[in-house]
């Protein structure tokens, strides 16, 4: 931004898609996967919360720092609909696989997690829980 430019943004913080996560965890468990799990928890804790957005933002030069949160629940009719979603394919999953570590386990986890959503969701609706961040700052 240029001096005296105002920067707004919106993003999931930490608490966001707590539904998806729960899938990935299970996976580590039915697989007997120790390793994933805690990699899991660790993406989960490494999303920023609000203090830690404005530390961040503002670290990087802005002043006039807001942060505000706003828990929403995203109603799909059931798993498959949020799959097939563009929330799911553009915002979720990018978000999701790139908190993850790179190996070979993240595909496999992957396809349980949204087997599992499609099938434990078929038939009842299916509810993504994301805590949007809406961030505006100035730069001078």
């Amino acid at each position: 931004l240029t001096q005296g430019g105002q920067m707004v943004v919106a993003l999931p913080l930490r608490g966001s898609f707590p539904e998806f996560y729960d899938m990935l965890r299970e996976y580590a468990l039915r697989h007997d996967q120790p390793h994933f799990g805690e990699a899991v928890d660790a993406a989960m804790a490494r999303r920023p919360n609000p203090e830690t957005l404005s530390e961040a933002i503002e670290a990087a030069g802005f002043s006039h720092v807001d942060v505000g949160v706003e828990l929403v629940a995203i109603s799909f009719e059931n798993g498959r609909d949020f799959l097939e979603d563009p929330i799911s394919r553009l915002v979720v999953a990018p978000d999701v696989m790139a908190s993850l570590p790179v190996d070979n386990g993240v595909d496999h986890a992957w396809h349980y997690a949204t087997a599992a959503i499609g099938k434990y969701w078929s038939e009842i609706p299916f509810e993504l829980t994301v805590n949007i961040g809406s961030v505006s700052a100035r730069k001078l």
